[in-house]
C-alpha cells in the first residue's frame, strides 16, 4: 500500500513541476504586457514641452506615472514566473518544500488558474509520504 501512494505522489510532483513551468511561463508572458505603457510614458517624458512653453497640465507627469507603474508591474509579474518556475524545478527535484509552499500560496491570488494550481500544490505537499520524499532529497 504504501509503494503505490508514494508512486502516485511522485505522478502528482512531476504534474504539478508541469503546471508551474506552464503557469511560470504564462506569467512571465503577461508580466510584460506593460511594455507598451513603459514605452508611451517614455515618449512622453521625451516629448514633453519645455519650461516656457509648458501649460498648467504637463504630460511629463502622466509620462512619469505611467513610467513607474509600468516598470513595477513588469518587474512584480516577472518576479512571480520565475518564481513559479523555480518551484517547478524544485517539485521535479523533490527539495526545497517550504519554498514550494510558499509560492504555492502566493500563486492562490492568481484567479482561476493560479488558485487552483496553489490549492493542489498544497493539499499534495501536505501528505506525509510526500513530506517523506522531500526529507529524503
Amino acid at each position: 500500500m504504501e509503494d503505490k501512494q508514494v508512486i502516485i505522489d511522485n505522478e502528482h510532483l512531476r504534474l504539478l513541476s508541469i503546471f508551474y513551468y506552464i503557469m511560470g511561463g504564462i506569467t512571465c508572458f503577461y508580466g510584460l504586457f506593460p511594455i507598451l505603457h513603459l514605452i508611451m510614458g517614455i515618449a512622453m517624458i521625451k516629448l514633453a514641452p519645455t519650461a516656457e512653453s509648458a501649460s498648467e497640465s504637463s504630460p511629463e507627469i502622466v509620462g512619469w506615472f505611467m513610467v513607474i507603474i509600468a516598470s513595477v508591474i513588469i518587474v512584480l509579474g516577472l518576479t512571480l514566473g520565475i518564481l513559479q518556475i523555480l518551484t517547478g524545478t524544485f517539485l521535479k527535484k523533490k527539495n526545497h518544500r517550504g519554498f514550494c509552499l510558499a509560492v504555492s500560496v502566493i500563486s492562490c491570488l492568481m484567479i482561476p488558474f493560479g488558485t487552483i494550481l496553489g490549492i493542489f500544490s498544497i493539499t499534495v505537499l501536505n501528505r506525509e509520504f510526500v513530506k517523506k520524499i522531500f526529507a529524503k532529497a
